[in-house]
């Protein structure tokens, strides 16, 4: 059969409708979605359609009318708006609700509520909330597009499978804003509101705006089916009171292998959140080319409390003003689970409270990462470590101010088998290096500050008992040799160096031989 285009609007009439005749339109979309086939348009006129929406308690069997609008086993249908439409959906409740449908393209529709809180139901004796979502999939959806639409006040989620296990797939987010949202009566973890959540298998989040909300965008799930190829990708959050990204792997039992993997957060903007980036576990993550400002505990976190956490890639992301750390990558201790195999690279972290830098686990390279005024709150260092088979390679560590930077590289007790090579740590407040660790091997490391009369003293850590030789420059082209000297047992020699010209740009480095 030919496809039909179905009209809306807010003069139409459900009774005298017609599909393919603009001048015969339905009033509720609910009426021309229940007169849809494969290959239909519901194309809804501007103004304002006002829906009930329905709270349906997550431990009650699935009703047929879970909300005002809703599609069961449909496939193919387009629904769009055209300027200014809006559904208007006071109190709590689903609002536009999808069961089993396959190909469903929703764009160019706002939806709008009024802030509603999240409801408490009943069971077995005890009060347990009743979440709810604007867009809400249930059981096996597959290939959903949402796009250029805009949800704004809606009380917890606004777009969600909501409910274990995340069982939607192939769904597509774009180019939708977010504002004003999320459960603030609720504080619970586990019982929050976000803009986008339940995220499953080859889900795409991409060019959303997020603004003034409880969360951002959530992966997670309690069950232990597989979820993989997630995309969140160029989208800008702001003003976000908890998470702005979060991937929560809350199997919670150690003998359940890893569920989540391939997951790409990239090229996102994340302003004045709580946490900017928050990983809890999975195999395979890459966090990379995201900017993280103003965050009120950590910019970019990957711990493993929920779940084993491997493969992890944290590459080329701006982190600045955290008033904890930067970047952190480790296993809570009241945690079982192990972090292995990460690489934390190019990445510039600028001002923070704590550590620049913190990691815990095993086999973990720290490469080529600025770290700059980390410590205003007098704890830690640039790079605060704790692990066996932690490589950091030509880090830059920098410090502008006697209450920044304790340490330039901090090595806990426990640690074994580090390797160091190439860093520059310039003006820590106590020292370059401290290492409470074993077997430690150092290629070389060189902290420059200067001091009122114009000297450079230059710190130099290396492993024991090697010949260190230090070079001055102006221009990186000829280079002069100043000193050479035998390190001591700690490996640490130190030399005052006085240019020529008071005010000249210098440059240094240094070579080891055994």
């Amino acid at each position: 059969m030919d496809a039909s285009i179905l009209y809306v609007s807010t003069t139409g009439n459900d009774d005298l409708a017609r599909p393919d005749n603009p001048d015969l339109p339905f009033l509720t979309l609910q009426a021309a979605l229940d007169q849809t086939a494969d290959g239909d348009t519901v194309r809804i006129a501007g103004g304002t359609y006002p829906v009930t929406p329905i709270v349906v308690p997550w431990y009650e069997p699935l009703p047929e009318k879970m909300a005002p609008i809703r599609m069961i086993q449909k496939s193919n249908i387009t629904i769009e708006g055209e300027e200014n439409t809006l559904i208007y959906a006071p109190g709590a409740g689903d609002v536009f609700a999808m069961i089993d449908c396959t190909n469903i393209v929703v764009r160019g529709i706002r939806f709008e509520s009024d802030n509603p809180p999240v409801p408490d139901g009943e069971l077995n004796g005890q009060s347990v909330p009743l979440l709810y979502s604007t867009v809400h999939m249930r059981n096996n959806n597959d290939g959903i597009s949402i796009s250029n639409c805009q949800f704004s006040c809606f009380g917890n989620h606004a777009i969600s499978h909501l409910w274990s296990p995340k069982t939607s797939q192939n769904v597509t987010v774009t180019d939708c804003s977010f504002s004003n949202g999320g459960a603030t009566n609720v504080t619970k973890l586990e019982v929050d509101g976000a803009a986008v959540s339940g995220i499953g298998s080859h889900w795409l989040v991409e060019s959303n705006y997020v603004e003034n909300c409880q969360r951002g965008f959530e992966i997670e799930c309690f069950s232990s089916n597989l979820k993989h190829d997630i995309r969140i990708q160029k989208n800008t959050l702001t003003n976000i009171l908890e998470k702005g990204i979060m991937l929560f792997a809350t199997c919670q039992d150690t003998n359940v292998a890893v569920n989540f993997s391939d997951i790409t957060i990239a090229h996102n903007k994340l302003i004045h959140v709580n946490y900017g980036i928050f990983v809890s576990g999975g195999d395979r993550i890459k966090i990379t080319d995201n900017r993280v400002s103003i965050s009120d505990q950590v910019g970019i976190a990957a711990v493993a409390s929920f779940n084993n956490l491997s493969n992890v890639e944290i590459n080329r992301n701006y982190v600045n003003s955290c008033v904890e750390r930067g970047i952190q990558v480790n296993s809570p201790s009241k945690h079982n689970y192990k972090v292995s195999h990460a690489v934390i690279e190019d990445n510039n972290v600028n001002t923070t409270g704590n550590s620049g830098i913190l990691v815990a686990g095993d086999d973990i390279l720290i490469q080529r990462n600025n770290c700059r005024n980390c410590g205003w709150m007098g704890m830690f260092s640039g790079i605060q470590t704790l692990g066996n088979d932690v490589r950091m390679i030509g880090n830059r560590l920098s410090n502008n101010g006697t209450s920044f930077m304790k340490y330039g590289i901090y090595i806990q007790s426990g640690s074994t088998n580090n390797y160091l090579a190439d860093n520059i740590i310039s003006a820590p407040s106590i020292a370059p290096i401290f290492d409470a660790g074993q077997n430690t091997i150092y290629k070389y490391a060189l902290a420059i500050a200067r001091n009122g009369d114009g000297q450079f003293i230059v710190t130099s850590n290396s492993g024991p008992d090697y010949n260190v030789s230090l070079y001055t420059s102006r221009d990186l082209d000829r280079w002069m040799l100043i000193d050479t000297q035998i390190s001591n047992s700690k490996g640490v020699a130190t030399f005052t160096y006085t240019p020529n010209t008071h005010n000249s740009k210098t440059f240094f480095r240094a070579t080891q031989d055994r």
